[in-house]
């Protein structure tokens, strides 16, 4: 009995093998060797044959529809310029294809559903982001022309960043405007994203930023919740610097992308009229005059130096060309005695500079005239 069961398999086993699709052409699979005298094997190898075939059939025709839907859907790309809109900015999608001949197919292009422009040949197409959590589905349906169908659509979430720059520069208490950056001095750059999905604003801490000066990925400096570029300003004269922040969702998505453009200045002294009383006078000047024998206070503003330079420089003042003496209480402030007698005016110079940075450093004049009080 197990003599007869092993020689069922065996030929069972042989049948199954003359049924692969793919060695029925084996000249070593006789199906009249392995039938002849048994109808009921015959009649097995038949069923089996057509159920297999109809199940390769079936993963074929599966197989054929999926990768032709894929490959549709893929052999139309789509492009926005810039990659990254802001809210309110006109912005371009452009369609191509390696796939079939763009310049002879017949597109229709769709925002949020509606039919927007239309045509042959009509691969770009511009758009208006909208505000900050707004969205924007943008659909595009491409006809060959042999009659196939193409299709890609995208969603474009506006974002913005905002940019709060804090210059490690010294200006007047009174001075309205921000200081400027100076070479060799230290900078800080603060991010401000402002973006949305679906209606929801998205935490700054939660995204990613990758901060880039110059083309130079700066590694240490980016990351997670990273809003923060600190650098100093090469001491370099007459170079511009460009900071390109990209900012990412916590899933790894380009959400934003801007770029901000650092142009040093150099520092420049202005000076003031000073009393011990009622303090400065905050309109500059380059000329003054005082009475015979009057006590003048002369205060030196050093706009824009690095803030270590105003604590720690080195301070000359001149009068006439003659260097004087250190001032006792501040550096900054030159207290002039005018003589008794006479009618004359000399002019006062200050030089500040920093010993280790060329361009942090300044030179000012300004002239003094003194007379009989009026």
């Amino acid at each position: 009995m197990a003599h007869v069961r092993m020689a069922n398999i065996k030929q069972i086993k042989r049948i199954l093998d003359c049924t692969d699709i793919f060695l029925l052409k084996n000249s070593s699979c006789s199906l009249q060797s392995s039938s002849q005298g048994n109808p009921k094997f015959l009649a097995l190898f038949l069923k089996m044959n057509l159920v297999k075939k109809l199940n390769i059939l079936l993963f074929v025709f599966v197989f054929f529809i999926l990768t032709r839907a894929a490959f549709a859907q893929s052999s139309l790309l789509l492009t926005v310029s810039p990659a990254t809109p802001s809210p309110g900015q006109t912005f371009s999608v452009s369609a191509q294809s390696f796939v079939f001949d763009a310049t002879r197919a017949d597109f229709k292009w769709y925002q949020n559903g509606k039919l927007v422009a239309s045509g042959v040949g009509k691969r770009t197409q511009n758009f208006t982001a909208p505000a900050v959590g707004g969205s924007l589905t943008i659909r595009v349906v491409a006809a060959s022309s042999d009659g196939s169908v193409f299709e890609e659509r995208l969603v474009v979430n506006p974002a913005d960043i905002d940019f709060i720059l804090h210059a490690g520069t010294y200006a007047p208490p009174f001075y309205r405007g921000a200081a400027l950056l100076t070479p060799g001095s230290r900078v800080e750059l603060y991010a401000v994203p402002n973006a949305a999905v679906g209606g929801t604003k998205l935490n700054p801490q939660n995204l990613i930023y990758e901060w880039q000066l110059d083309e130079q990925k700066i590694i240490e400096q980016s990351g997670k919740g990273k809003n923060r570029l600190v650098f100093t300003v090469p001491d370099f004269l007459g170079n511009q610097y460009d900071v390109m922040l990209t900012v990412f969702s916590p899933g790894g998505d380009r959400i934003a992308e801007k770029n901000f453009l650092i142009e040093p200045r150099l520092p420049m002294i202005l000076f003031y009229p000073f009393n011990a009383l009622t303090g400065i006078s905050k309109t500059a000047r380059s000329l003054f005059a005082a009475s015979t024998g009057e006590r003048v206070g002369i205060l030196a503003e050093p706009y824009f130096f690095d803030s270590n330079v105003v604590q720690s420089g080195i301070f000359e003042w001149k009068e006439g060309g003659k260097t004087l003496p250190p001032q006792r209480t501040n550096q900054r402030l030159l207290e002039i005695q005018t003589p008794a007698e006479g009618e004359f005016q000399t002019s006062f110079s200050l030089e500040l500079k920093d010993v280790k940075r060329t361009f942090q450093q300044a030179t000012a004049s300004f002239m003094l005239k003194v007379g009989k009080p009026q």
